[in-house]
């Protein structure tokens, strides 16, 4: 005969740290500021950050300047050329934070995280409710009967593990919509204010990103002009290679058979 006292351990051993999980995932989703960290993770890895509060006055710094004292700007800057620079920095954390849109995409998540814990408060109370009226009648039922009950208890445990994760996924695409809506408009202010402000780069202190550059420090046309020439001359030297080869190897068939008539 199976030894339901052990399951129904298991059981309370469930119900007991139902709450703490609960914790955890409500912990795990709260603030904007969660919310804003998931589109900048991938960016700020390997990316220095910039400490400490930036002034929004405006800095112009020499090429030369910003290669030594910021590497993340340095793709944006010709080698070797000194072009005065008018930069500004902006808090990416703050602005979506701070702003209109961020307020309301805060209240949204949280109304529908209030949601999603209702419904597992619900589930644990269920969960405790059987649990006390498994062990209330334990000792009166027959074994078949408690293997039954026991059965429904692995069952709910089972269906409340999946609701969670089906809570936290739906959380976690709700965050995503907000940081990706969010991330757009920040991208499109930070353009239109860079435009009028005539600025010539506009960097991110959150991850180091360069956010806006102007086509004045913009050197893509010059590396793909670069690229190519670089090419042709590797193609060049490697046809230089081959011909000096069927060269040496003609001289040697030469010599070969020269010493062979002889």
């Amino acid at each position: 005969m199976k030894d339901y006292k052990i399951d129904v351990c298991l059981v309370f051993a469930i119900t007991k740290g139902i709450e703490m999980k609960r914790q955890i995932f409500l912990a795990g989703v709260v603030g904007i500021g969660v919310m804003g960290t998931l589109i900048v993770a991938q960016e700020a890895i390997k990316k220095p950050r910039i400490e400490g509060p930036v002034k929004s006055e405006q800095i112009n710094l020499k090429a030369a300047d910003v290669k030594s004292n910021a590497p993340t700007l340095s793709n944006i800057l010709s080698q070797g050329d000194k072009v005065d620079l008018t930069i500004r920095f902006v808090d990416s954390f703050d602005a979506m934070r701070a702003c209109h849109a961020g307020k309301e995409a805060q209240k949204s998540l949280e109304k529908t995280r209030g949601v999603l814990t209702k419904d597992i408060q619900k589930e644990e109370q269920k969960i405790a409710l059987s649990v006390k009226e498994f062990q209330s009648k334990s000792t009166t039922i027959s074994d078949m009967a408690r293997e039954k009950e026991e059965k429904v208890l692995r069952k709910m445990e089972v269906d409340y593990k999946s609701k969670v994760q089906e809570s936290e996924y739906e959380m976690k695409l709700a965050m995503q919509k907000s940081t990706e809506e969010l991330t757009q408009d920040l991208e499109e202010a930070v353009k239109v204010v860079a435009e009028r402000d005539k600025l010539d780069a506009v960097v991110d202190t959150m991850t180091g990103r360069v956010l806006y550059a102007s086509n004045k420090v913009n050197v893509t046309n010059n590396i793909i002009s670069q690229m190519d020439t670089g090419r042709k001359l590797q193609l060049t030297q490697n046809k230089n290679v081959s011909k000096d080869k069927d060269t040496v190897t003609v001289a040697a068939k030469k010599a070969e058979s020269a010493k062979a008539s002889a």
